[in-house]
């Protein structure tokens, strides 16, 4: 059927009975070169086969690339031998059987290799068109003939959605029908319409002058289109990768779920599809609504018979209203030609290059590029885009392997409808409703002057196209669609009518959507999946790592797959969102601080924590410590936000802020390298350091701690609470409950001095820490005072939890071009560099999953610890993950809480704050009451969704071991001397103080403890 006017239901004469379908040959004649045929896919519906491989794109014509004519369905070889056997008939209509399985092959590069002969190419040429002019004549023939016969009752299209004996006109058996020709004539005689013999004829003159000049094989005519065909064969032999090569590159996670389709902001959605995954229905019903003879030996990419009727039509009616084109005239018009205005030149030269198009390609190439091309509407470029953006449909993988793409998962009624779309996009877009929400078809717009169900629709002025619903004019088109598949037997009786259903409920009910990938992840807009991670790659990654422009992959058909796990990324947003934000009430439940007794614990609501302590943003970065593989970057707690306490386009996961006292884990593996172990006393108490304290206002000295009036005009460090000191204690519970003044202490140890600092240095690049500088150096950076992205401080933490083996963070698995061919591959178990030695990191990690030292601080139900079962919380018993807290302090209050912590198969980092430095959160908040809730929750999670062994632990490497030291050096005891234990000793007795021992090992809340600890065989002394 050519393609017709707008919602009219306009067909060839049928007064010719039987045989009144023009000749549609097969859709893949037997071949008859050298080469295989041009075999046309299986009709019906038959499963579409499993994704094919990388390179599996084109099959080849022949065997010089071209395709061969297939020889005569009617058996004798030649044009016009006369009237054929039912059974002929039914073997031409009957669609050969094609093994889509087997893998097409990309055509061979036809440079240097010779083209067919002008002669040969104008004799081919001549010889469809005589045959096409041949069935034209003989088409005539008949018609007079049997211009008396009946013609045939159309069958009901839309049974169940209308009351009974009300059925559409066109539904009931009509009566005899003129040719559009002698009724256009007949309305002439009777003065309907104003007659226009001279249009008609200077019309029907072009049309026969555009015959006239392509069959002219040996004239002038010949000359001009082998001249212009010539002129464009680079374009045309370079139509496959160009169409290819120009789709829309696409970000994966990974686990194939799409993070961001990368496109221009007026550019089209684009997934090249090869044929074999492109749906039956869908190809079927293309062609027999746009193109119905396109498989067809006689279908040389123009069919004259359309050619000729489309002519005659835009004179009758006075204007260009019907195109007439082939499907290959169509992919020439959209992609070769730049003139689109229907003239005789542009025509000719559409006409020319078909050709060409036909001789260097097959059928099943050109409808390929056709469905990948085409536009369908709202920004949608080929049926894959716009299977996924119209329906939500997703490309997925089925349990037996089969992979399925979105437009192989349409059932009749929404291929129908897209089917439709390209014959005017705008005009049929289906999304257009007449209601905002769901409305009876009583209330669509009407497009019609009477009832829109009829067939003949009269256009009313009182629509609008641009502004009324769409409704009426989306299901005239498909079910004139419908009716095509059904006269052409690709559909039976019953699917059709419960299709034509379907597309009525489907428009009703308002099921075609816009970008439905903003909902499902197929298509990203404005809004991203993952979009701080989207932007890290796009803005460093790919440019820097890769040397990729961001600026060309909207036309580069990339197909990136990145490390991240969307549903991590996505979970850790929502905890994120639920602490900061709260539920419904601005409230959430804790689980770990509230409710008594204890145990057990009862949640217990509490203001969100952006009320209760002006906390409005957050971060969040996870890694896999086992291949340095990014599995989530969160950058805000609102992407789109433009609060300045947000900011949320700004990516904190990689900007500099202060991480606090989670630093301390830096320091202390830095010492425990250079010597030290857990046992190591130091002294909680006021300690002075030579480096002044200036009041900047004043420029004069300042007294940093009130408890040490000795130390006025040094920088004297103090706990977060102030006047609290625990005397002299071993590293374990000191770290453990993050108690400043030692980790300063610590801090002189490894260099707090541009001239002393560079093992601590050189050991924080080796964690990959690079912000750090030695000019800024000083006790106070072990307390955070030197900013640290999130993401450097957690793959430094998950050099810890890798037994000191550091995998630099990635973000990219594999790269692939339009083609499929890998451009890049990440190893799946990349090298690392052991950058501490196990038994080292070991000691520190010892520390960081010791709940018991950190219980006089934390308590011991915190969110730190996974070890128990509670109300509300889940049980994961020997579960080991060790974690760190910081806070940072501000002018006013903290501007930083963090959380930072891994277990052996995930590094995580957490931190909430305000992104404007100067709006400090409100005095009180710390890092376990805030950024320690996601911590535990997202571990929570992991535990689960990832299948990690319950119980696990992190190795002890060899050479570790056990032994109690002495109270006073934190090396091993004197000779001979008995076992002490460790007491309790503040520095001002009267003023309260943490009992750094309270509940440690075994010893309950008592003043006292033995130092025993972990050691690294033949580092520390046998005795002192």
């Amino acid at each position: 059927m050519g393609r017709d006017s707008r919602g009219g239901y306009r067909d060839y004469d049928e007064r010719d009975g039987p045989d009144r379908t023009p000749p549609r040959g097969t859709r893949s004649g037997s071949g008859s070169g050298s080469g295989p045929s041009r075999g046309g896919p299986p009709r019906g519906g038959q499963t579409p086969p499993s994704r094919p491989g990388p390179s599996s794109r084109f099959g080849q014509a022949n065997g010089n690339g071209r395709g061969t004519p297939a020889s005569d369905p009617r058996g004798n070889g030649r044009a016009g031998s006369g009237p054929r056997s039912a059974r002929a008939e039914a073997a031409r209509r009957r669609p050969p059987q094609r093994d889509e399985s087997a893998a097409y092959e990309a055509p061979p590069p036809r440079t240097g290799r010779s083209r067919r002969s002008v002669s040969l190419m104008a004799r081919d040429l001549s010889r469809a068109m005589s045959r096409q002019l041949g069935a034209m004549v003989r088409g005539t023939e008949r018609a007079v003939r049997r211009s008396a016969g009946p013609r045939r009752a159309d069958r009901a299209a839309f049974a169940g959605s209308f009351p009974a004996g009300e059925l559409p006109t066109e539904l009931t058996p009509q009566p005899y029908r003129r040719s559009r020709i002698r009724m256009r004539a007949r309305k002439w005689r009777m003065r309907r319409v104003p007659p226009n013999p001279i249009k008609y004829f200077i019309m029907l003159g072009a049309v026969a002058m555009l015959v006239v000049t392509l069959l002219g094989a040996s004239g002038a005519g010949t000359i001009y289109a082998i001249s212009y065909y010539n002129q464009r064969v680079p374009q045309i032999q370079a139509l496959a990768a160009n169409l290819q090569g120009g789709q829309s590159s696409v970000i994966y996670d990974r686990n194939g779920k799409i993070l961001y389709t990368v496109k221009d902001g007026n550019s089209s959605f684009n997934y090249y599809v090869p044929l074999s995954q492109v749906s039956t229905k869908l190809r079927n019903a293309t062609i027999d609504t746009e193109d119905h003879s396109f498989y067809s030996s006689a279908n040389i990419g123009i069919d004259f018979q359309s050619l000729l009727r489309a002519g005659l039509r835009d004179a009758s009616d006075g204007g260009a209203q019907q195109g007439g084109s082939t499907i290959t005239q169509q992919l020439v018009k959209n992609l070769v030609l730049e003139n689109r205005s229907k003239v005789i030149a542009r025509k000719l030269n559409e006409a020319i290059l078909a050709v060409g198009v036909t001789l260097n390609y097959n059928k099943d190439q050109i409808l390929e590029m056709y469905l990948n091309s085409i536009d369908y509407g709202d920004q949608n470029q080929g049926i894959e885009a716009a299977a996924r953006n119209f329906f939500g449909l997703t490309a997925k993988t089925l349990p037996d392997g089969t992979y399925l793409t979105a437009n192989q998962q349409l059932d009749w009624a929404q291929a129908a409808i897209l089917s439709g779309l390209p014959n005017a996009p705008t005009y049929y877009l289906p999304r257009q409703y007449s209601c905002a929400t769901t409305c009876p078809d009583t209330k669509w717009a009407n497009p019609c002057v009477g009832d829109p169900r009829n067939a003949n629709c009269m256009p009313s002025d009182n629509y609008d196209n641009g502004t009324d619903g769409h409704e009426w004019l989306v299901w005239r088109r498909a079910r004139l669609v419908l009716d095509n598949l059904l006269k052409y037997n690709d559909i039976n009786q019953a699917d059709h009518d419960k299709a034509v259903q379907e597309v009525h409920d489907i428009l009703q009910q308002h099921k075609v959507l816009r970008w439905a990938g903003l909902r499902n992840g197929n298509v990203v807009d404005t809004t991203k999946n993952a979009p701080h991670f989207v932007d890290y790659l796009l803005g460093s990654v790919l440019p820097k790592e890769f040397g990729i422009d961001p600026s060309a992959l909207p036309r580069a058909g990339l197909k990136i797959y990145t490390t991240l796990d969307l549903d991590l990324d996505t979970y850790a947003q929502q905890r994120l969102k639920y602490y900061i934000q709260g539920d419904a009430n601005g409230y959430f439940t804790n689980s770990w601080y509230c409710g008594s007794p204890i145990p057990p614990i009862n949640g217990c609501p509490n203001a969100a924590l952006g009320n209760a302590w002006n906390v409005h943003n957050g971060a969040f970065t996870a890694i896999d410590p086992n291949t340095g593989d990014i599995l989530a970057m969160v950058g805000s707690v609102d992407y789109g936000s433009k609060d300045p306490q947000v900011q949320g386009y700004n990516n904190i996961a990689t900007a500099l802020r202060s991480m606090g006292s989670s630093t301390k884990a830096l320091v202390y593996a830095t010492a425990f390298q250079m010597g030290w172990n857990p046992s190591i006393m130091l002294q909680d108490k006021t300690i002075c350091f030579p480096n002044p304290a200036v009041d900047p206002s004043t420029n004069k000295p300042i007294v940093t701690n009130d408890f040490a009036p000795a130390c006025k005009g040094w920088y004297s460090p103090t706990n977060y609470t102030q006047q609290s000191f625990s005397g002299v204690a071993p590293i374990r519970p000191l770290l453990a409950n993050s108690l400043n003044i030692p980790a300063t202490e610590a801090m002189s140890f490894v260099g707090s001095t541009a001239v002393t600092a560079s093992a601590f240095l050189a050991m924080t690049r080796r964690l990959g820490i690079t912000t750090l500088s030695a000019e800024r150096m000083g006790p106070s950076t072990a307390l955070g005072s030197q900013e640290i992205p999130l993401l450097q401080l957690t793959g430094a933490y998950a050099t810890f939890a890798a037994s000191g083996v550091r995998h630099p963070y990635r973000s990219i698995l594999r790269i692939e071009d339009h083609l499929g061919n890998v451009l890049y591959q990440a190893p799946p178990a990349p090298a690392g560099q052991q950058v501490m030695s196990p038994q080292t990191t070991y000691e520190l990690t010892s520390i960081l999953t010791d709940n018991q030292a950190r219980l006089p601080d934390f308590g011991y139900y915190n969110p730190l610890y996974f070890d128990y079962k509670t109300v509300g919380v889940p049980d994961h018993p020997g579960f080991q993950i060790a974690a760190k807290t910081g806070t940072s302090e501000g002018v006013g209050g903290p501007n930083d809480i963090v959380t930072m912590g891994y277990s052996p198969y995930l590094a995580v980092g957490v931190w909430f704050g305000n992104t404007d430095g100067k709006d400090p959160l409100k005095p009180g908040i710390i890092g376990i009451a805030g950024a320690g809730y996601v911590f535990h929750d997202v571990m929570d999670w992991a535990i689960t969704r990832y299948r990690w062994p319950e119980g696990s632990k992190f190795p002890i490497p060899a050479g570790m071991a056990r032994g109690q030291f002495n109270c006073a050096t934190g090396l091993a005891p004197y000779k001979s001397a008995k076992p002490e234990n460790c007491p309790f000793k503040p520095q001002f007795p009267k003023v309260p103080a943490t009992n750094i021992y309270q509940g440690f090992n075994d010893y309950g809340d008592k003043a006292y403890a033995p130092n025993i600890d972990w050691y690294i065989q033949g580092q520390a002394p046998l005795q002192s």
